[in-house]
């Protein structure tokens, strides 16, 4: 009785009528629906892995399409040439898309927050070290100095100095100044 096996003949090491001993490789069969995938993760860094975290990887090879990872393993040891940890990722591999050896990109779910606040990164205004936004008070802009959280993308978390119900300004805010008259755009709630 021979079991199913879930995968490809990648190569093969014999050819009919070669003589095999037991042991001897004769094909190498790749599973391409769960592969694993390995991160060199900089070392200041390893505080914030831990097994079982989600990961979601994006391929160059397959636009469009997102994956679904977990971290399975994290190694103790950092390479003192490179100064990173290997991280490594269970992977399913969809319905055989997937091949090993492809290159992605990977992104880790260090942590989640629940109704975290968003802003567009750009209407955050840097000076120096401190970081605010303005915001709308019956219809005069106000410069609001803001801590920021985690950002994502074009998103940034605002912990504190804005509350969810604030109109924030997030086009043209480099040209207010605190105290100036705005009024909302036409055809959306733009301010």
């Amino acid at each position: 009785f021979v079991a199913p096996i879930d995968g490809i003949v990648s190569s093969r090491a014999v050819k009919v009528g070669n003589t095999v001993s037991p042991g001897d490789v004769t094909f190498l069969v790749t599973n391409t629906r769960t592969l694993i995938a390995y991160l060199h993760v900089p070392q200041r860094d390893l505080y914030r892995y831990a097994v079982g975290m989600p990961a979601h990887l994006a391929l160059d090879a397959l636009p469009g399409e997102t994956y679904a990872g977990t971290v399975s393993r994290i190694s103790p040891r950092i390479d003192p040439v490179t100064g990173t940890f290997r991280v490594t990722l269970n992977v399913d591999g969809g319905d055989g898309e997937l091949r090993p050896g492809m290159f992605a990109r990977v992104h880790v779910v260090y942590e989640s927050r629940a109704d975290a606040l968003l802003v567009p990164a750009s209407a955050v205004l840097t000076e120096d070290a401190d970081q605010a936004v303005f915001v709308v008070e019956d219809g005069i802009a106000r410069r609001r100095a803001v801590d920021l959280g985690y950002a994502s993308g074009d998103r940034v978390e605002v912990v504190d100095g804005l509350a969810p119900e604030d109109t924030v300004i997030v086009v043209g805010q480099t040209a207010v100044k605190d105290g100036t008259p705005v009024a909302a755009e036409t055809g959306g709630n733009r301010i």
